[in-house]
């Protein structure tokens, strides 16, 4: 199983700080089908304006261990210095997404010029 994977999304309604339960968001692949138990891949988590992201740990019974968190925005305070998991609240949604700790800016632009040439012959997309 490729450990990368597109088009993650899920929701919670797990409160606080700790490992999320997740249920299936209509239209979207599940962190369950798309990696096996015990990898550990990038997520990010949305709640209302507050928003984390980092590595977590996908577990049985559908979980997702928010195993290192990377950056956070909570109340409009940005912090990848000594972030700690978002306090979460009602419904959030879970992502598996890039993060940009994950990018080479050499590897993005050998991706993003294969089969977009602009208009003229200049090479850049837009």
């Amino acid at each position: 199983m490729s450990t990368k994977k597109n088009l993650v999304k899920e929701r919670t309604t797990t409160t606080g700080t700790g490992t999320l339960t997740l249920s299936a968001l209509a239209g979207w692949a599940r962190f369950s089908n798309a990696f096996a138990n015990g990898m550990v891949v990038p997520y990010s988590i949305e709640n209302g304006n507050n928003k984390e992201v980092g590595f977590g740990t996908v577990g049985a019974s559908n979980t997702l261990a928010r195993t290192t968190v990377l950056a956070t925005l909570e109340s409009g305070v940005y912090d990848d210095t000594s972030p700690t998991p978002i306090t979460l609240a009602g419904e959030s949604t879970v992502f598996c997404g890039a993060l940009a700790e994950l990018f080479d800016a050499s590897e993005i632009s050998g991706i993003v010029g294969v089969g977009l040439q602009a208009e003229g012959g200049n090479d850049k997309p837009f």
